[in-house]
């Protein structure tokens, strides 16, 4: 996993309110950084409303990854602070590199819990050296294995997701950050998990550069993957964007069933190198195909189709059938290491949609998550992905024939005695 080397040097700058006298014209002004002031004022210039952030996503730090003109990285720690009059404002500390130097998989290591303390960023000013490459190295490879541990948990939010990029490739997408966070839906300091999880299920199979902000108050800026607490009109000017919500599919569609195969199949092998085999090897290019041909090479790949070849229809995989049922009632994170779903607010009809093929890239572990123990409670689990129109006579046993009916019972004369009909010879 440590793809971190070969590093080229790492610019740092600091941008706080210091008065409408800058170039900029804004107020916010690199006040600290390590670059010349010139360049120091371009980035600031580039990176405009990103360094503001007022609103409901104020109160929380956030970071942000993003592209400058030159095609420098930008990473962008940001923290919620007051000006010198007393109002809200926004202290921002950004790293920039090339895309060496400040990776995908890195960013979002660090993006989980940031790189600087806000104090230091409030109290720089003047020259600076450049950042300290080999300890953000050691920062985001050490917390990228907690990360992965982490992915089960936020399945729900990956396969949503996934679905509307296969859909759409060159969508943007928003996650809805609601005030109370519905049932097996991501918090805010789940965010960088799940763009972690996307990162590793797609690799450079999208063909566009992974930019993302861990909380914003607006989802228009023209960035990959966003998360707000609610959701403003959208004018279109930063491109289509796929808002998604933490409600389940009560009929999934053909690309949920899809992005849940895929998202199975990346939480059994967390190791590998981003981008998932059937995506960057079987369908590679597939992300410039229309809708259509693309949904047709993911069901020769994926076998989403209801019948597999030979016309018989595979039985739901040991997996699911071995999976642990669950309690209705929520569950909480087992500090032992054991990601627990939460029960589904609305589950759809239990149609039973099976595994439609053995997965040809097999686990090269077991699976720590199946069947840990018996839940003293159980009931039946439902896949809320599944096909909601299975075969209706798919894997029938052949049935008996009907017993033959009874013999005609004997009548009764009004004395009670039985009549019988003479016998003829």
């Amino acid at each position: 996993m440590n793809d971190f080397q070969d590093r080229g040097s790492v610019e740092q700058v600091v941008y706080r309110w210091d008065g409408n006298h800058g170039r900029q014209g804004t107020g916010m002004n690199a006040v600290a950084h390590s670059c010349d002031v010139e360049r120091a004022e371009e980035l600031g210039r580039e990176l405009g409303p990103l360094l503001w952030v007022s609103g409901a996503a104020a109160a929380r730090p956030s970071v942000v990854r993003t592209l400058s003109g030159d095609g420098d990285v930008l990473l962008v720690q940001r923290w919620p602070t007051t000006d010198r009059g007393g109002r809200p404002s926004t202290v921002s500390h950004v790293l920039v590199g090339d895309r060496g130097s400040l990776k995908v998989r890195q960013c979002l290591g660090l993006a989980d819990g940031g790189w600087r303390r806000q104090e230091k960023a409030e109290q720089a000013s003047g020259q600076l050296p450049e950042f300290d490459g080999t300890y953000l190295d050691e920062l985001a490879f050490g917390r990228l294995p907690g990360m992965l541990e982490r992915l089960p948990k936020v399945e729900h939010a990956l396969i949503l997701a996934t679905a509307e990029l296969l859909r759409d490739p060159t969508q943007r997408v928003s996650l809805l950050l609601e005030d109370e966070t519905p049932r097996d839906w991501p918090d805010r300091d789940a965010v960088p998990v799940v763009y972690l999880g996307l990162f590793l299920l797609f690799g450079d199979w999208l063909g566009q550069e992974w930019t993302f902000a861990t909380c914003d108050t607006a989802d228009t800026h023209p960035l990959r993957l966003m998360a707000v607490p609610r959701w403003e009109p959208d004018t279109g000017g930063s491109g289509p964007l796929a808002r998604v919500m933490g409600r389940r599919q009560t009929r999934p569609r053909f690309e949920h069933r899809a992005a849940a195969q895929l998202v199975r199949h990346l939480l059994a092998h967390r190791q590998a190198r981003p981008g998932v085999p059937q995506l960057v090897e079987e369908l590679a290019g597939g992300a410039t195909l229309d809708w259509e041909r693309r949904r047709a090479r993911l069901q020769q790949i994926l076998g989403t189709d209801r019948t597999p070849p030979g016309g018989t229809r595979i039985p739901a995989s040991v997996r699911d059938q071995e999976r642990e049922p669950e309690p209705a009632r929520d569950r909480e994170w087992d500090l032992a290491g054991e990601p627990a779903r939460a029960a589904v607010t609305a589950e759809p009809n239990p149609a039973a949609y099976a595994e439609p093929r053995a997965d040809q890239y097999p686990q090269p572990r077991a699976d720590q998550y199946a069947a840990p123990h018996v839940d003293p409670y159980p009931r039946q689990r439902v896949d809320p992905y599944a096909d909601p129109h299975p075969e209706p006579h798919a894997n029938s046993a052949p049935t008996a024939p009907p017993p033959p009916p009874p013999p005609p019972a004997a009548r009764c004369s009004k004395r009670g005695r039985v009549w019988r009909r003479p016998m003829t010879l």
